[in-house]
C-alpha cells in the first residue's frame, strides 16, 4: 500500500509541471472577445509576423516567437483592430515597431487549465527555474534516505512508515495551496524527505517479514 502514494508523489510533476502553449500579453488586447467594435484579436494573428516576431523552429521552419511582441502604442493597437485584418497588416508596415519581451502571458487551456508554469510564468526567461522542482525533490529523497534509516532503526519499522506517511499526506495536502514558488519548493523538498523516509521503512519491513 506504501508504494501507491509514493508513486504518486514521483509522477504528479509531470501534470504539475506541463508547459501549454504561451504567447505575450499584449496591451491593446485587453478586451480579446469584443468583436462588437473590433474586428480581430490576437488568436487571428498566432502564425502571422504582425503583432509576434517569428523565430527558427524545428527543420527550419518559422514559428512564433513565445517571448517577445512587437509594441506600438495601446492606442495604434486598438486603431488597427477597428480595420480588416489584411487592411490592418498593410497599415502596420509603415510603423516603427519595437521587440519587446513578454511581461505578462496568455495559456492554452485545451490541455490542463493550471499548472506551476502557469501560476508562475515559468517559461522564456524563467523556464531554468522550472527544474528546480525536480531538484528540491532529488535533495529531498536523498535527505529522507538518512532520516528513514536513523528513524526505523531508532523508533522501529512500523512507526517510521505510520508516521511519516501522515506527514507525507498533510504536505501533499499543504501543496496546492502555495501562494509563491520557494514555498511550494520547501514543501515539496519536506514532501520528498517524508515519502522516502516511509517507503524505505516499508520495504525494509517487507523484507525482514519475508
Amino acid at each position: 500500500m506504501q508504494q501507491i502514494p509514493h508513486a504518486m508523489f514521483n509522477l504528479n510533476v509531470v501534470y504539475m509541471m506541463y508547459e501549454p502553449e504561451h504567447w505575450c500579453e499584449v496591451p491593446g488586447f485587453d478586451d480579446p472577445n469584443d468583436t462588437t467594435v473590433y474586428q480581430w484579436g490576437l488568436q487571428d494573428v498566432q502564425n502571422m509576423s504582425f503583432v509576434f516576431p517569428n523565430e527558427n523552429g524545428r527543420g527550419g521552419a518559422y514559428i512564433r516567437d513565445s517571448c517577445h511582441y512587437y509594441a506600438r502604442p495601446v492606442e495604434r493597437y486598438k486603431e488597427l483592430r477597428k480595420m480588416p485584418l489584411q487592411q490592418a497588416i498593410h497599415s502596420a508596415w509603415k510603423d516603427s515597431a519595437v521587440k519587446k519581451k513578454c511581461e505578462r502571458y496568455h495559456y492554452k487551456t485545451d490541455v490542463m487549465h493550471e499548472t506551476i508554469v502557469t501560476d508562475w510564468n515559468l517559461v522564456c526567461d524563467d523556464y531554468f527555474m522550472k527544474g528546480h522542482a525536480h531538484l528540491f525533490y532529488s535533495f529531498g529523497y536523498l535527505v529522507g534516505c538518512v532520516v528513514g534509516g536513523m528513524a526505523s532503526d531508532n523508533f522501529g519499522r512500523k512507526p517510521t512508515v505510520i508516521g511519516f506517511g501522515i506527514l507525507s499526506s498533510m504536505f501533499g495536502v499543504f501543496l496546492p495551496y502555495t501562494t509563491y514558488y520557494p514555498m511550494f519548493l520547501f514543501i515539496r523538498f519536506c514532501s520528498a524527505i517524508c515519502n522516502e523516509a516511509a517507503d524505505l521503512a516499508a520495504y525494509t519491513l517487507c523484507m525482514e517479514i519475508t
